[in-house]
């Protein structure tokens, strides 16, 4: 997913609304070049300057930040975007209609000491970039983003100054670190303390799902401080204009998504190993498309058991050419095994597999199954074994098949972002005093 400008134009902004209220007189001089100068109306000021901060992934990639900057941008508010450089990234450039702004960064792959210092190194890198912004343009609106649940510290300076901070609660970091790291007691009371400051630091509270509305409640915040805004593709995914490889006579079972070791991979590697070895099913071939910390250990398993092209790692891809690649497989799989975290958040590639017409595979997920109702078919247990039963079942039966594919094209339309557009507004709404 590497690119330079995108090929859209922001829609014209919206009749002013208390969604965008907030802005800092500044002089002419100091305005962001091709920045609107403020314009009063019956119901607010229209153009507030947001910065949204990102730790955790490339806003190239990030289809939930995405959205979240084309309503912004499409409703009149300035926006600029802080996220680490993926390679391929530029250190600048316009996305969407916003002001992105990449800074380096070498992700851990290992334990704690060196997620530790991934961000340490990412707060220094972040907190430089907002200090240059701020000069540039006054910040009014701070959206913070986890996973981690680290920024809290730098968005205080800019809050004393005035800013209003949003801290957008991705997902559960306490049940996402011990689903990376295991229960570390140390660890649990670390994670959980920097989940209780960014939300108490936060002037308002964004939730993906409804576990991390109960969260932020739990926390003392009061229920119009917290909205649930939940994840939602920009638009009905249709196969795009890539051409897939080969396939010969060969079912192509599909995967897309991050590659870290909570994802799952390594359990969708073993099942491969299962089919093939255990079972003799050499007409069957995994498609893995995406990148992550876990890549290189996933790629030496996949060596280690024998796989060869039975499993293909793509690496990771536009979304477009992901998402043509993904149609034209047979069945997808969702790896994620069952834990505190997985059951409290639907991953956005459930969404695409459903929003696709695909029926998938997972192990017993609660949120999973609560949003991708009658899509998915559930393992009969949490092993390789389970999880190959389940893609096979899929495969050999195309009557369960089609009903899981209906299923899914009927779920599409309730999946796309718009459904979630109108609470992001209600949300920066409620900032205004």
């Amino acid at each position: 997913m590497m690119w330079t400008s995108d090929d859209g134009s922001a829609p014209p902004p919206a009749p002013i609304t208390r969604a965008n209220w907030i802005w800092s007189p500044m002089s002419a001089g100091s305005r962001r070049s091709g920045a609107p100068p403020p314009r009063r109306g019956a119901s607010g000021l229209r153009g507030s300057s947001v910065l949204i901060v990102i730790q955790n992934m490339s806003f190239t990639f990030d289809t939930r930040m995405q959205n979240v900057v084309r309503t912004l941008v499409a409703h009149g508010h300035r926006v600029r975007v802080i996220c680490p450089r993926y390679r391929g990234d530029p250190l600048r450039a316009e996305r969407f209609g916003a002001e992105v702004h990449y800074y380096p960064v070498r992700f851990a792959s290992g334990g704690v000491r060196a997620q530790l210092w991934e961000y340490a190194t990412a707060l220094a890198s972040i907190a430089a970039l907002m200090a240059r912004l701020q000069a540039q343009e006054r910040i009014a609106v701070i959206h913070l983003c986890n996973p981690p649940d680290i920024l809290f510290p730098i968005a205080l300076p800019f809050k004393a100054l005035g800013a209003r901070v949003i801290f957008d609660m991705h997902d559960l970091c306490p049940e996402l670190g011990a689903a990376r790291f295991g229960g570390r007691s140390w660890l649990r009371a670390v994670l959980h303390a920097c989940e209780w400051a960014s939300i108490r630091v936060a002037d308002h509270v964004l939730a993906a799902s409804p576990s991390g509305v109960a969260r932020a409640l739990a926390r003392g915040r009061k229920p119009d401080e917290v909205t649930l805004v939940r994840n939602g593709l920009a638009a009905p995914l249709a196969p795009g204009a890539a051409a897939p490889p080969p396939r010969g006579r060969r079912t192509r079972i599909g995967y897309v998504g991050n590659i870290n070791p909570q994802d799952g991979v390594a359990m969708l590697v073993e099942a491969a190993a299962h089919m093939v070895h255990v079972l003799g099913r050499d007409d069957v071939e995994v498609l893995c498309v995406g990148d992550g910390s876990a890549l290189s250990a996933v790629r030496r398993l996949a060596s280690d058991r024998r796989l060869g092209d039975s499993f293909v790692f793509t690496g990771r891809l536009p979304h477009d050419k992901a998402m043509a690649l993904l149609a034209d497989c047979d069945v997808c799989a969702l790896p994620d095994g069952k834990n505190p975290f997985t059951d409290t958040c639907v991953m956005v590639k459930a969404l695409e597999y459903a929003a696709l017409g695909k029926a998938f595979a997972c192990f017993d997920l609660r949120e999973t199954r609560a949003v991708c109702a009658g899509a998915a078919l559930v393992a009969d247990g949490e092993s390789p074994a389970a999880l190959a039963r389940a893609l096979l079942a899929l495969v050999d039966d195309p009557e369960l098949r089609r009903e899981r594919e209906q299923a899914a094209r009927a779920l599409a339309p309730s999946l796309l972002w718009a459904a979630s557009e109108p609470a992001l507004l209600a949300a920066y709404a409620r900032l205004a005093p």
